[in-house]
């Protein structure tokens, strides 16, 4: 039976990934943002900055693509690097006040979406559905906290 839910799982969520990400730019104030500039502006916190490792690391890229967006970016006017005060090696990246309108923006289209997504359910079935989510997420968060402790020698045995 477990083996069962594995497998609709596998199959499943490449199929949600897919759905979620059918629309490959974004059009904001005459701007085309591709998927991946918009995860960058996501990513980025309103009011303060955040390395250039520490974003490549959240969005699970090599820093060389992280640049890459991030140069797109500057180049836009969305996004400023800033030099570290405590460690002049340290690049950082901060939202600019047209990156922080962009994103609000496509924050508000998104939420809308989702809205009208959800009527189309229940009351009862929406509740369910964001607590399955939440239980997913929680559980992923869970296994990768513990994948990423784990040490080799805790490596489950092959066979």
């Amino acid at each position: 039976m477990l083996e069962r839910y594995a497998e609709e799982i596998l199959a499943t969520i490449p199929e949600i990934v897919r759905l979620l990400s059918t629309q490959k730019q974004f059009e904001v104030d005459d701007l085309k943002l591709t998927l991946g500039q918009m995860r960058v502006l996501f990513e980025l916190p309103q009011e303060d900055s955040i390395s250039m490792g520490a974003l490549s690391q959240a969005l699970g890229i090599s820093m060389p693509a992280a640049t890459d967006v991030v140069d797109r970016l500057v180049r836009d006017g969305l996004v400023c690097r800033k030099s570290d005060p405590k460690d002049r090696r340290v690049v950082r990246v901060a939202l600019t006040q047209p990156g922080a309108q962009v994103k609000s923006k496509c924050y508000c289209t998104k939420r809308q979406h989702w809205l009208s997504v959800l009527e189309r359910l229940t009351p009862a079935e929406r509740k369910r559905m964001v607590d399955h989510l939440v239980a997913f997420r929680r559980l992923l968060q869970k296994a990768s906290d513990r994948d990423s402790t784990a040490l080799p020698s805790e490596e489950a045995p092959n066979g």
